[in-house]
């Protein structure tokens, strides 16, 4: 089946199976992330994931200056969308709002361990970890790969 996902601005096209998808979405949540792992004819590994995010702002924002979000018409949102408890932004006026877009990010790995590598977080203190999310994907993953779940589930102590 062929696909595409996108790194950025770049997009990703390959041939290829889904092995798994897992989302952090929870009811009433305005972010969450959304990973898709899929595997190659070639056995390569392709990692998608995408930040989602349902908020609107003011130009005035912060967040709006740190991620070059863009001015729409608030009239075009979605109904999904909220306002921002910060900046408090008019959703219909002249000045218009500035919507958190899909940030998306992907990743070609040659091996079940850069697959997890990729997925590893590191904490404040400087453990690696994985997220709930990330586990959930790699144990779905697992089920139909084994180097996936080898890679995942099983370490050699010597």
């Amino acid at each position: 089946m062929f696909h595409k996902v996108k790194d950025g601005v770049i997009t990703l096209e390959f041939q290829g199976e889904s092995l798994a998808k897992s989302s952090s979405r929870k009811p009433g949540q305005a972010r969450w992330v959304e990973f898709e792992l899929f595997i190659t004819p070639k056995k390569q590994y392709v990692l998608s994931r995408i930040g989602m995010s349902v908020f609107y702002h003011d130009a005035s924002c912060a967040t709006v200056t740190r991620n070059k979000l863009s001015r729409v018409d608030g009239s075009e949102l979605a109904g999904m969308y909220i306002p921002c408890a910060e900046c408090r932004p008019v959703r219909i006026g002249p000045e218009g709002v500035y919507p958190e877009l899909p940030r998306y990010w992907a990743q070609v790995c040659e091996n079940a361990e850069g697959v997890v590598d990729s997925l590893m977080k590191r904490d404040d203190l400087g453990n690696w970890y994985l997220t709930h999310v990330a586990r959930r994907l790699l144990e779905a993953a697992g089920q139909l790969d084994p180097n996936i779940e080898k890679t995942y589930l099983y370490t050699t102590v010597e």
